[in-house]
């Protein structure tokens, strides 16, 4: 008896050891390689619905109806989504991600809008063979990996601060702007970018400024600024400090234009108040763009809802059809043909824009709209450079 409780126990710590290798990504893409067609096609969706507070899961839902019609019309397995909040926090992310990767009849993962959850999500889902169509994060770097199953559904970074720089320039400009970034975060690497992008515009760089999230107060920095009088503020950093650094300086009666890569949102307006008036940032998406399809979109969005459709609600309902377009493109599940067919498939006209992507999974299709904020509504801006 006692060796059998010896060798039980043997068992069970061998099976202990053993453990993360069976849960590991690889495993589970070898798994979705040998799994079987199913009636059903999952995809995943981690977003932080209840802090970003948008229309993205509204505007997949539009888009899940629109698919799954034509799907059952034509006899083909309809989608199914799985919707998981994971807050942009890294912790809540990885679990949610290791229960997709572990999910063998999911097809793709859609969302993550964090730069850092992106990235880490990215590589699991690398090794796991699931494809994952990026929405919200922009850092160059996700694509800089030579990952074969990451698409991105919006402008990086690079081209995002480019198109900041020019919506500011002025030829005849003799200040300087003056750059700010938060620097536990990745923001020091936007505030680079957009060094580079002035740089081209013939601009130059004046006051800089890197703080701590745990002891940041603006206001000696909002007194500073006041008697520099720069041309603009450049501003890196989580909606929730840009909203604080907007209230603050807007306080100290700093008036000249104030532009980042933050993004309209609740932690935004609820932080800045009267000071998000003037803010300079950019959105993906224009509801009153002059194309057939961003009408059709809003007309359709307006009548199941109620209400406009934000860059959310476009992103959601554009990144699904792409991803519906794929799998008819491929002809199957299997994971790198679906790669495959989302970067080089025929480029697509949605909501938003023309999609387009080249071989590392960037989108070259799409540029940003910079808007300007007047009377608290979203306006978009014409480079005063041109």
């Amino acid at each position: 008896m006692g060796r059998w409780l010896l060798w039980l126990g043997l068992a069970g710590l061998l099976a202990l050891l053993l453990a993360p290798q069976w849960r590991s990504p690889e495993r589970m893409g070898e798994a979705r390689l040998d799994r079987r067609q199913s009636t059903e096609r999952l995809v995943g969706v981690s977003w932080p619905f209840a802090a970003r507070q948008d229309g993205f899961a509204d505007g997949l839902a539009l888009a899940l109806d629109e698919i799954n019609a034509r799907a059952t019309a034509q006899g083909f397995p309809p989608l199914r989504l799985v919707l998981r909040d994971d807050g942009d926090d890294w912790a809540r992310a990885r679990a949610i991600a290791m229960e997709f990767a572990a999910t063998a009849n999911m097809v793709a993962v859609v969302g993550y809008h964090a730069d850092k959850v992106a990235s880490q999500a990215s590589s699991l889902f690398e090794q796991a063979r699931l494809p994952h169509l990026i929405v919200g994060a922009t850092t160059p770097a996700l694509t800089a990996h030579g990952y074969r199953h990451v698409v991105r559904l919006t402008a990086a970074a690079d081209r995002v601060v480019a198109a900041l720089a020019a919506a500011v320039a002025s030829p005849n400009a003799s200040g300087a702007v003056a750059l700010v970034w938060e620097e536990e975060t990745g923001a020091k690497s936007l505030v680079n970018h957009y060094r580079i992008a002035l740089d081209r515009q013939g601009g130059r760089v004046g006051q800089t400024w890197g703080f701590s999230r745990e002891t940041v107060d603006f206001r000696p920095l909002a007194y500073a600024l006041e008697s520099e009088r720069p041309q603009a503020v450049f501003f890196a950093g989580p909606d929730d400090l840009a909203g604080t650094f907007l209230r603050q300086t807007r306080q100290v009666g700093l008036d000249v234009p104030i532009l980042g890569g933050f993004a309209d949102g609740p932690d935004l307006r609820r932080l800045a108040g009267p000071g998000l008036e003037g803010a300079v940032f950019a959105e993906p998406f224009d509801p009153h763009a002059e194309r057939p399809q961003t009408w059709d979109f809003v007309t359709r969005f307006r009548a199941r809802f109620g209400r406009a459709p934000d860059s959310g609600a476009a992103q959601g309902h554009d990144a699904l059809h792409l991803l519906d377009r794929a799998l008819h493109q491929a002809g199957s599940d299997d994971p790198t043909d679906l790669a495959l067919a989302l970067r080089f498939m025929p480029p697509w006209e949605g909501a938003v824009g023309h999609y387009a992507f080249d071989g590392t999974g960037e989108q070259i299709g799409l540029e940003p709209m910079v808007v300007t904020v007047r009377n608290g509504q979203l306006v978009p801006l014409i480079p005063t450079g041109q």
